[in-house]
């Protein structure tokens, strides 16, 4: 049967049961159709296979397409397509599943609009409205809601529900009213149970920080402050707070006070009716408003003056006037009959009065500074008054000095051009004579230089005082150093230095001597060097004398020609350098051994030691070896060289110092130790090298040159494989061959080795002959691009009794294994049946015949539909042992150990609460048993999952 006579076709039913919408499909097509698939526009499942699909749900109300393609044997199809009608169905809106309000507030959801539908919300008595969409919620504790919805033009009645919590009320404690005394603050008491997110005082004058809950507040007046705070939630609570100010105090101690030392004042207070002075010690009764007080020095006194709530503070200071200052300088110490002017340290005021006593002795005993003489040692009193009338007094003491005792400390003995100290003592100004040989003659501690022995005087004086004493410096003559005569000596040779003048001896530096610390050392230096000889008399003067040792080097000796050689049996002239007279020895070969050139020619290589002497008599030695050449030795690197055709060959050759080569065929030159040959032709030619040396000796060889064709290499065809493949290359056309990139290979010296390519590359091989002839051949491998599957899932859960399908793409064949329980496993998408967890392997073959393999496991799940089908919905409290308890016992609640349970009745009252996933409820609130009735329970598995709402019906 063609496809011509074959029919796709099908009917279907819509069943609307209110909650949910599906469609049945019946396939009525006819003719020889083997396999059918099915396309359902907004369907779930969106497609299906099966002949006959049941239960295809639709979510959403309206116009949909479903599409069936029926396949023939021969891999055609026919199609039908039909157009399905998808009533409104289910709960007309969605209520959220819980939300929480604040305790003051009346909350509204906020759903969409709603027509064509009848309402009624319970409690009626919690809502502004039980009739409307949105009323407001009015609960001040934790409540469910629910709402009948009626459909007015058909038969479906839905039910919701929604939880709406309330966030605990803020408890703000604030006190209403506080009292402070003008000019101070206070601390606000403000405080909450809850953490906040906002805090805001008004007005924000004379406050602290109006954004803290306890913060200082300054009213200069009374005034009102509001406070407002928010919490973590967005519920908001206010509060007042009334400072009222005190400013009925005005507290004054009087002005600032002045007296002198020793004196009395009196201090007056005023401002209030309670008095209080500190501190406290320096008044007789600190209560009294009028005080005298006897200060020793400025003190400041507080008066605190109080009403019944606040008080207030002043300040008074009583300065001590600072007295006239008669502090003298210092005591006086004169010569016998001497007078001293007294030295007042301070300005002499004319508003002061001075007074003196005794007033014997004192030129004027009304003046600050007097002069003073006695002849006795004396104390005098001064008596200071100032513009106060404050007084001071003060004493002064004059001694009579006795006889100064005059010393001079220092060494008496000096070297001629030497310097010495001296020191004198017992006086306070110092005069030296004679003036000869003195650095400053009026100072204690002069220097002294006198050319010769001298004796010097020192007057010393105190005051008028005066004293002096004598002192001689005896000058020690200076020894006569002599090092010597300047001399010069040869590098290596050891003189003797000698030194005359002293006692004892020092050169330096001590560099090159046998013994710097006597009169005539040995001296051997390698360079020239200048010595100091130092010399020290039996005075311990001494005397220094300078000599300089030159050093000679030896002559440098050389020699021309640098490598002098002959043939054997003839002779050869060297001539010497670097000295003016030489010496050769042994003298066997040579016609003269003096002189500085000479012939030799000797029988054999000898070497001959020559002696040098130069202009200063240093001499030194070379070694000349005259080499005595009896053969060439031509070394070539083969006789038999390969070149390649039209190719440059180079050929090196040594061992002698000129070549020529014969004949001139293919060479680029006929002389010289590197030459190249360029054979134009296939042919064998033996080259004739002649070597000679610079003496003239000479050698013969000869090297065949062979020339070949190049080779002609070939690397194979291009070709492609599969990822992950192998590729064996095979070369041919020469002898030796390299491949390249040389990591790629297993081995790049062979004509086949193995490569790996892990993408497309372009490998190249390298030829060679026997003649080093070269040629180059590419091969390029490509990738050919792997399979990319795509498995509708890797790991698939499912009921036990259920038919699974899976599907593999990326390929054009396909091989499940295990073959258990598949439908067929040589397709994309076969159908498992298993009833055991098992893993299935696809291997996946694309166009290009390139596999790869992946896998899919299926895993078998307890099933339910719906998670309020394995929560128990049932109490009946007969006591046959069946459901007597409601308890969540399926498997499915272990994995959530923090689940919470709570179940109220139809008026919002929470009849019980608990956590964990082992609670248990008899029915029972307040230790007594309920009535029949439908009760409510809303269960949340953790805290990402949804809530959980059903009932209970309770039998009693």
């Amino acid at each position: 049967m063609n496809a011509q006579s074959a029919t796709a076709d099908f009917e279907f039913e819509v069943v609307n049961n209110c909650d949910s919408v599906f469609v049945n499909y019946t396939n009525t097509s006819f003719g020889d159709t083997v396999s059918f698939d099915w396309t359902f526009t907004g369907g779930v499942p969106g497609s299906s296979d099966l002949s006959n699909p049941l239960q295809v749900y639709y979510t959403t109300p309206g116009n949909y397409q479903t599409t069936l393609d029926a396949y023939m044997p021969d891999g055609s199809f026919v199609s039908s397509i039909q157009n399905i009608v998808i009533p409104n169905h289910g709960n007309p809106f969605i209520l959220p599943e819980d939300t929480i309000k604040c305790d003051n507030e009346n909350l509204s959801l906020g759903v969409q609009a709603l027509t064509g539908y009848t309402l009624t919300w319970s409690p009626a008595n919690m809502v502004s409205n039980p009739d409307i969409l949105n009323p407001l919620f009015q609960n001040a504790t934790a409540q469910w809601f629910y709402v009948e919805i009626a459909d007015n033009y058909g038969p479906c009645v839905y039910e919701d529900s929604v939880f709406i919590d309330v966030y605990e009320p803020i408890n703000l404690d604030l006190t209403f009213q506080q009292w402070i005394c003008e000019g101070d603050s206070v601390l606000t008491d403000a405080a909450v149970d809850v953490p906040l997110t906002s805090i805001v005082w008004s007005p924000d004058t004379f406050i602290e920080d109006a954004n803290t809950l306890n913060t200082l507040v300054y009213p200069p007046n009374s005034a009102f402050y509001q406070l407002n705070v928010v919490d973590e939630n967005g519920c908001q609570a206010k509060g007042s707070l009334f400072i009222e100010v005190d400013t009925s105090l005005q507290a004054s101690a009087g002005p600032d006070q002045f007296i002198c030392p020793g004196n009395s004042v009196e201090l007056s207070g005023s401002g209030g009716s309670d008095y209080l002075w500190s501190p406290a010690p320096a008044f007789n009764d600190p209560n009294e408003i009028d005080q005298i007080v006897s200060p020793d020095s400025s003190s400041v006194y507080v008066l605190t003056v109080s009403s019944p709530t606040c008080t207030d503070t002043d300040t008074v200071e009583v300065f001590i006037n600072a007295p006239p200052n008669p502090e003298i300088i210092s005591n006086y110490t004169i010569c016998p009959g001497d007078s001293v002017q007294v030295n007042y340290n301070g300005f002499a005021n004319p508003l002061w009065t001075y007074e003196w006593s005794p007033s014997a002795g004192i030129s004027d005993s009304t003046i600050s500074n007097p002069y003073i003489a006695v002849d006795t040692d004396q104390s005098f009193q001064l008596i200071i008054t100032d513009e106060n009338d404050c007084a001071d007094t003060s004493f002064v003491n004059v001694s009579i000095s006795g006889a100064l005792q005059t010393s001079i400390d220092g060494d008496n003995e000096i070297c001629e051009g030497d310097t010495i100290q001296l020191l004198a003592s017992g006086g306070t100004d110092f005069s030296w004579f004679p003036l000869d040989g003195i650095s400053d003659p009026n100072i204690s501690n002069p220097l002294f230089f006198p050319e010769e022995s001298t004796t010097y005087s020192v007057i010393s004086s105190s005051g008028t005082c005066t004293d002096s004493v004598s002192f001689t410096i005896n000058v020690n003559p200076l020894p006569e150093a002599n090092a010597g005569e300047d001399f010069a000596v040869c590098l290596g040779d050891e003189v003797q230095l000698t030194g005359t003048g002293g006692v004892s001896y020092l050169w330096e530096p001590s560099t090159g001597l046998s013994n710097a610390g006597i009169s005539s050392p040995f001296f051997s230096n390698t360079e020239t060097i200048s010595y100091t000889l130092t010399v020290t008399s039996a005075d311990n003067c001494t005397a220094s004398d300078d000599i300089t040792v030159t050093v000679n080097n030896p002559p440098g000796l050389d020699f021309t020609p640098s490598s002098p050689s002959t043939c054997q049996g003839e002779a050869i002239n060297v001539a010497m350098i670097g000295a003016v007279s030489y010496s050769w020895s042994p003298s066997d070969g040579l016609v003269i051994d003096t002189g500085a050139i000479v012939e030799a020619g000797p029988l054999e290589t000898t070497t001959y030691t020559v002696t040098g002497t130069d202009v200063n008599g240093c001499s030194s030695e070379i070694d000349v070896t005259i080499e005595v050449i009896d053969f060439i030795d031509i070394q070539i690197p083969s006789d038999t060289i390969y070149t390649c055709l039209n190719a440059d060959k180079s050929i090196v050759v040594s061992g002698a110092d000129n070549f020529f080569w014969s004949p001139s065929l293919f060479l680029n030159s006929v002389s010289g130790d590197s030459i190249v040959v360029n054979m134009n032709i296939i042919d064998t030619i033996t080259y004739t090298l002649t070597g000679s040396d610079l003496v003239g000796c000479s050698e013969t060889t000869q090297i065949t040159v062979i020339s070949q064709n190049n080779p002609v290499v070939f690397a194979g065809l291009d070709d492609s494989i599969c990822p992950g493949e192998a590729y064996p290359l095979l070369a041919s056309g020469s002898t030796f061959y390299t491949w390249s990139p040389s990591d790629l290979f297993d081995n790049p010296n062979i004509s086949n080795p193995l490569v790996f390519p892990e993408s497309d590359q372009l490998y190249i091989v390298t030829g060679t002959n026997e003649a080093g002839c070269r040629d180059e051949d590419s091969i390029f491998i490509s990738i050919l691009p792997e399979p990319e599957p795509t498995l509708n899932n890797l790991i698939i859960n499912k009921c036990e009794e259920d038919p699974v399908q899976m599907l593999a793409q990326g390929g054009i064949m396909y091989e499940w294994s295990p073959g258990f329980a598949l439908s067929d496993s040589l397709v994309e998408n076969p159908i498992s049946t298993t009833n055991i967890p098992i893993t299935y392997t696809v291997d996946i073959t694309n166009v290009e015949g390139c596999m790869i393999t992946d896998s899919i496991t299926i895993l078998i799940d307890e099933c339910f539909q719906n998670i309020k089908d394995i929560i128990p919905n049932v109490l009946t409290l007969n006591g046959d042992n069946k459901n007597d308890i409601w308890v969540l016992e399926h498997p499915f609640f272990v994995d959530y150990p923090d689940l919470s349970v709570q179940i109220w009745n139809r008026w919002g009252e929470l009849l019980y609460e608990g956590r964990g996933n082992d609670q248990t409820w008899d029915g029972r609130h307040n230790d007594k048993v309920l009535s029949h009735g439908t009760y409510y329970y809303a269960l949340k598995l953790n805290s990402t999952e949804p809530v959980i709402t059903g009932t209970i019906l309770l039998i009693n």
